[in-house]
């Protein structure tokens, strides 16, 4: 089950998803195939701690992700991006930080981006976005 997780780029193995994940899977609920599916058209971040002493990267190749009251912060780098068909939602009450940058979606704000698009926070200090 945690190759299926990383091979869709999520790490899940501390969360209250992982059990119900485990649970469904072992008890015949779901295939391999619907599993995959409900978590590549599913994720969403709710609520968390998100901490890396490199990089972060939330890439919604396969499905849409939202980002809502999180904190990510990452020791150099921060990449969030959509894919053709996808988009990714950042925001109600989230922030995504470097020690050289800070991207906060306060209240009900937020920033979504759809068709290849993706947002950067550089080590340098800067911020990049791209469509």
């Amino acid at each position: 089950m945690e190759a299926i997780l990383l091979s869709l780029g999520i790490n899940l193995a501390s969360s209250t998803i992982y059990d119900w994940i485990k649970s469904a899977m072992f008890n015949g609920t779901l295939s391999r195939e619907e599993l995959t599916k409900v978590i590549a058209n599913n994720l969403k971040v709710e609520g968390a701690d998100i901490a890396a002493d490199k990089i972060i990267s939330f890439a919604a190749k396969n499905g849409d992700i939202i980002i809502s009251g999180t904190t990510i912060s990452s020791g150099k780098s921060i990449n969030m991006s959509s894919g053709e068909g996808t988009s990714l939602t950042f925001g109600n009450n989230s922030v995504s930080a470097t020690p050289n940058t800070k991207i906060e979606a306060l209240g009900n704000s937020k920033i979504v981006a759809t068709g290849n698009a993706r947002i950067v926070q550089n080590e340098d200090g800067s911020i990049d976005f791209f469509v």
